[in-house]
């Protein structure tokens, strides 16, 4: 196989998340007479999954620390432009919708505004058509646009000197018109275009050491609206749950977590202006010149400034997602909408670096993700009616050194091992003692999954308990507690739902029932006693590199982002060296595809591999009428010939027990697609244009199992 590493190029990711719980969205949910009327709080992206994210459950192919992603607008490079450096930050918002569908959860789209902070400590923000994916702390180096209202706010000699600018080099950052632009966008909230520039995803920060956070309450009077209602005493008591909600939950790395005495007054602007805005505007009249200045204002202590905007203002909540445990940062919540110790608690994660805690509906390989369903955690949906402070999820908790050694046992398979597995006493996640935590390493993909119990305890009782089902993309999903299987995603988690009768799903398992990987590698089995106590939890692994009865192998495929193409293969030595020397952008592995045959069997034909150094792809084909005309139309540098890649049955076969292989191919990406899912098959024949993604036709037929 020829792959080589392709210059760089094309519209790439910027960012880290500052997000918001957001909306209160009524639920249609199978709940009990007293909740009848819950509603929750609810958002989620509405972002094109291609076909790779939809295997690998991913909605963007992940970034490595170190990564160079540029990004650029050939618009805009005849503009006036400045020099621009610093830390990304990004902010998500959304507003009520005007209506939904009362039987089916909605996926709302979500806002995204980003912003760049410099040496100096200033928060620009920026725009551009820039997709979510990395997070807070990635270094951004480049040049942004400055148009006409901010040239408007300068002085003559910065106007005239950023003007003279025009369609040459952009102005250097430390000049003194440089810094006016950028003092004049930051102090509007006006956003700054970016006309080219490139992201250094930043290393994972490395594990945290005790310290003191603090919060500073501010009660906001936004012009147009209603004043906050709530009593200091009762805003109060709200702040004080909630650092010590994460205080308790920190393994001691969040302490103390102090609320400020005094809760001050600011007044001005309004509801829907830029969160930015607000802090700045309230840190000012607190005495900062910015909020991040308030944010550093004590050495030692990462302060977190919270922000009450009134009942009145639509928005549940915003806050910054930090770089770190100890970033602190900044909140703006509408105060009074029936959650407001979850949507506190919840932005102040999003302040020590967490995203949301989402849910994930597989079909073997194949998962949808649904942003903020996991209700059972801090991190995800906030209900009416219910606002409870559940515990952090153990893939999070785990990631943050937030659980004590004792709580975790981990599970593997020993090098060479076909199956294993372990029955565990698993205690339920609230409790002080025992284990609470199974880390447990997927043997087909080399993943960590993390497995726990929920107990449906907390006061008041938290919504999962009561048995709600909702609907989500079309499939039913039933939350309860139980033991649940959970993955990292991104710098937040998903919990991976279990499959229940007639496609149903369920977030949690009791006795009897059981949950799987998308890989199929680990099954875990709730096999007896309480979810309000402890359960007895059996876990298989199973390696994908040992032959299933039937003489089959597992098929692994991987994703290339540069490329825009698929790759598979049968062979395990060759997915280990792919892994080990391409970085993620370049061959991302996603999951088992199907099973296929090394050696051939009765009913089977080869399936033929070529190369393109020409595309920088594969191609794959059964028919050897196909393989013979390519060998002899085309040089090798279009299609080299590579030999058989493992053995398949024809599309045409009888033979039970197979599926069939369903062939695309992308005028744009210049590559064909394969896929055995046939739920994967009609998500892109209806999501893509025949340019994108035209189907072709069976390709092929593999064995069910």
């Amino acid at each position: 196989m020829s792959m080589t590493k392709p210059l760089r190029g094309g519209l790439v990711v910027l960012g880290g998340l500052l997000a918001s719980l957001v909306m209160l969205v009524p639920g249609t949910f199978m709940a009990p007479a007293d909740s009848a009327a819950a509603s929750i709080a609810s958002s989620s992206l509405a972002a094109e999954q291609d076909a790779s994210a939809a295997l690998s459950g991913e909605d963007e192919p992940a970034a490595e620390p170190g990564d160079e992603l540029p990004i650029a607008d050939s618009a805009l490079a005849a503009e006036a432009s400045v020099e621009l450096t610093g830390e990304v930050i990004v902010s998500i918002s959304e507003e009520f919708p005007a209506e939904h569908d009362e039987h089916e959860h909605a996926e709302e789209e979500l806002e995204y505004s980003y912003s760049v902070e410099t040496a100096s400590g200033v928060v620009v923000p920026i725009e551009g058509d820039i997709p979510a994916a990395v997070s807070s702390g990635d270094i951004f180096e480049g040049r942004v646009a400055v148009e006409a209202e901010i040239l408007e706010q300068l002085t003559p000699e910065a106007a005239d000197e950023v003007g003279s600018a025009k369609g040459s080099e952009p102005l250097a950052e430390a000049s003194s018109a440089a810094q006016e632009v950028l003092a004049a966008a930051t102090e509007a909230g006006a956003e700054l275009s970016v006309v080219e520039a490139q992201v250094t995803v930043a290393p994972v920060a490395e594990a945290a050491a005790a310290q003191r956070h603090e919060l500073v309450l501010v009660v906001n009077s936004p012009d147009g609206v209603a004043p906050v209602s709530e009593s200091d005493s009762y805003l109060r008591s709200v702040a004080n749950s909630a650092a010590a909600h994460w205080q308790s939950s920190s393994n001691g790395l969040v302490a103390p977590f102090d609320v400020a005495a005094t809760i001050a007054r600011t007044s001005g602007g309004t509801c829907a202006e830029s969160p930015f805005t607000t802090w700045n505007s309230v840190a000012t009249q607190l005495g900062y010149s910015s909020w991040n200045a308030f944010r550093t204002s004590v050495p030692g202590t990462a302060r977190h400034l919270v922000v009450f905007n009134p009942s009145g203002c639509s928005e549940t909540g915003v806050g910054i997602v930090g770089t770190g445990l100890h970033y602190g940062g900044a909140v703006r919540m509408s105060i009074g909408g029936g959650v407001d110790l979850t949507t506190l608690a919840h932005e102040i994660g999003h302040n020590i670096g967490l995203g949301h805690s989402n849910l994930q509906v597989c079909s073997g390989a194949s998962c949808t993700s649904h942003e903020y369903w996991d209700i059972y955690d801090v991190m995800g949906l906030g209900v009416v009616g219910f606002d409870t402070l559940t515990p952090l999820n153990t893939s999070t908790a785990s990631r943050l050194g937030f659980l004590p050694a004792p709580a975790t046992q981990s599970l593997a398979l020993d090098s060479g091992a076909g199956s294993k597995s372990w029955t565990v006493s698993l205690a339920k996640l609230e409790s002080s003692s025992g284990i609470r935590h199974l880390s447990v390493t997927d043997p087909s993909t080399g993943e960590v999954f993390h497995v726990e119990l929920r107990s449906g305890e907390g006061s008041p009782t938290p919504y999962y308990a009561y048995g709600a089902t909702r609907t989500l993309g079309g499939t039913s999903v039933t939350f309860a507690p139980g033991v649940r299987l959970l993955r990292a995603s991104g710098n937040g988690s998903a919990v991976v739902s279990a499959v229940a009768s007639g496609g149903a799903r369920r977030a949690a398992i009791v006795a009897g029932q059981s949950v799987t990987s998308p890989s199929g590698g680990i099954t875990v089995a709730a096999v007896s006693g309480s979810v309000s106590t402890a359960m007895s939890v059996r876990v298989t692994l199973t390696s994908a590199s040992v032959a299933a009865a039937d003489g089959t192998m597992p098929v692994y495929r991987f994703w290339s982002d540069a490329y825009q193409g698929h790759f598979y293969t049968i062979s395990a030595t060759e997915k280990a060296q792919i892994q080990a020397k391409y970085p993620s952008n370049i061959w991302k592995y996603e999951a088992v595809a199907y099973s296929a045959f090394t050696k051939q069997v009765a009913g089977t034909v080869p399936l033929y591999r070529f190369w393109s150094d020409t595309m920088n792809g594969h191609f794959y084909t059964a028919s050897e009428s196909e393989k013979n005309h390519v060998i002899a139309a085309y040089d090798d540098s279009v299609w080299k010939y590579e030999g058989v890649a493992y053995y398949v049955y024809p599309s045409s076969s009888s033979v039970a027990g197979t599926r069939p292989v369903y062939r695309f191919w992308s005028d744009t990406k210049r590559h064909h697609f394969y896929t055995a899912s046939e739920s994967e098959k009609k998500h892109v024949i209806a999501v893509y244009d025949d340019s994108v993604w035209k189907y072709e036709n069976p390709a092929f037929a593999v064995p069910t199992s």
